[in-house]
């Protein structure tokens, strides 16, 4: 990731750069968003569009890579895929002053058979653990590990042709593309998404 953009949009879409503009975006996460987004709407005229934030125990050394991420990935994607959610998603990959890295996952799922994100964020917060192979945790100590980043109602039901849902949920996805704690120079990918069509039509 180099391209950087402080304006207030990124193809007509709003996204957040901060209040004075001063808050740079990756403009390569801003497309992954804006395709996500459009090959989800393309197959749903109603999406359910949720955030989860995944980090490790305070006293687990993660490795480098990104092993543990894909693995929780397969699993959630095939549970999800399971109970024909049609499974959208974008991740990216952080460190602020924290020990280990952490990441911040986008979710797109048909909004016609799911309504809310609880159950969803349930699964998560089950499957996290047994990717990370610490199931014997206190709860307490279980408490913060996938974190839903929510609205006020806890999630955001995007449709095709309201521009308004798309506007609100691209800008609210625009802060994974925040430039401030994203890793730099590291040999692992710092992006990740569900499988693009390169030939979507673009919100």
């Amino acid at each position: 990731m180099r391209t950087q953009t402080t304006k207030e949009s990124y193809n007509g879409k709003p996204i957040n750069t901060g209040e004075r503009h001063k808050l740079p975006c990756y403009q390569e996460v801003l497309k992954r968003l804006e395709y996500v987004m459009s090959q989800a709407l393309s197959k749903h005229a109603k999406v359910l569009f949720f955030r989860l934030d995944l980090r490790f125990p305070v006293t687990f050394i993660a490795p480098q890579d990104n092993n543990y991420m894909m693995e929780f990935m397969k699993r959630y994607v095939e549970k999800l895929e399971y109970k024909k959610l049609s499974t959208h998603y974008l991740w990216v990959r952080e460190r602020n002053t924290s020990l280990n890295h952490h990441y911040h996952l986008l979710m797109m799922l048909d909004g016609y058979k799911t309504m809310n994100a609880f159950k969803h964020v349930l699964l998560a917060q089950e499957l996290w653990p047994q990717v990370l192979k610490i199931e014997g945790l206190k709860k307490i100590d279980l408490k913060g590990l996938v974190q839903h980043c929510n609205q006020e109602n806890a999630c955001l039901m995007i449709h095709r042709n309201d521009k308004e849902s798309i506007n609100e949920a691209f800008f609210w996805g625009s802060y994974l593309a925040k430039v401030k704690t994203k890793e730099h120079d590291i040999p692992f990918r710092s992006m990740g998404s569900s499988r693009l069509n390169s030939n979507i039509t673009l919100i």
